[in-house]
Formats: structure tokens, sequence, C-alpha cells
């Protein structure tokens, strides 16, 4: 891989594991538009990139999806759409820097006031929470679903057999 001309946008890479699937000397050919309301409207100026390699399919987190990933430098998104934004940053941090990592984030992003930040720990520890208030909730219409099960079979009891109670 040329790391230079990956760094001039001169060329992207592919995420994927198994390039043998593409040609060689393969360039990608796409038309440009504006994203509006989740409609995309496509305008006449077409693009093209060539690709100059490939990344293991597991680089960018193993996210799957029915087109590879497309990885291009700053220069040749520049070259591609000049008016592109960051929509989304991927941070591959270990689980003992997380919360430091996550803090520091925290910090830089208020400053902005723009951006919103959502921590996999923060949405796995939400998930558990959930998880916990559904088996209380189940549990809870188990419990009663139960009970009247035993009140149903009491009366069925009484009335059948005419049981008497004497105190």
């Amino acid at each position: 891989m040329d790391h230079e001309g990956f760094c001039q946008g001169q060329y992207g890479l592919i995420a994927c594991d198994n390039p043998g699937l593409f040609p060689d000397n393969m360039t990608l050919h796409f038309q440009t538009g504006q994203l509006n309301q989740y409609e995309v409207i496509p305008n006449d100026k077409t693009m093209e990139i060539p690709i100059g390699g490939f990344l293991p399919g597991s680089y960018y987190g193993g996210l799957s999806s029915d087109a590879p990933y497309v990885f291009v430098s700053d220069a040749g998104m520049e070259k591609l759409a000049p008016e592109a934004y960051i929509s989304s940053l991927g941070i591959d941090i270990t689980a003992s820097n997380e919360k430091m990592v996550l803090s520091d984030i925290r910090e830089l992003c208020n400053q902005s006031g723009k951006i919103s930040i959502i921590s996999k720990a923060e949405l796995t520890e939400g998930l558990h929470s959930a998880k916990i208030t559904l088996y209380t909730l189940g549990g809870g219409i188990a419990f009663v679903l139960a009970f009247i099960g035993v009140l149903n079979f009491a009366q069925f009891s009484v009335t059948r057999f005419g049981c008497c109670l004497s105190l």
C-alpha cells in the first residue's frame, strides 16, 4: 500500500474479508447529490476514486452492510465532496480507559454545544436497566396470573365439592 498516495487522496481502501471478489485496478464511479429530509436528490456530477488496497472486514468494528465500506483520507474526501461534514466518529479504546476517555471527550464537546455523544458503555448500562425493568414487570404479571389461577381453582373446588368451613 502506498501510504503517501492514500494520504494525498489519490485512492481509497475497501474493508472486506475477501479481496478476491474485487477486480484489480478497480475504480469506483458514483453520482453525487444532496440529502434532503431522508431523500437523496442527485445532481449531474459523477465522481470516481481508484481503489488502492483492502483492509480487513473487522477493521471498522466488524460493522456489516450490503455494501463494503470505502475509506478515504481527508484530502481524498475534500476532492470528492468539499462540503461534506463528519456525521459520526468511532473511537476504539480499552475498557480500562473508557471512563477517562469519555470524560475527556464530553469536556471537549461541551465547549461546542452542537455535538451529541453516545457511549457504548452507557448504551449497555441502559439496556441492562431496561432488562431488569422488563424482568420485574414480567414477574409481576406472572404472579398476578398465578394468583388468579389459584383463586379460580379454589372457587371451582368449593362449588364442585361443596367444601364448607366451620369456625
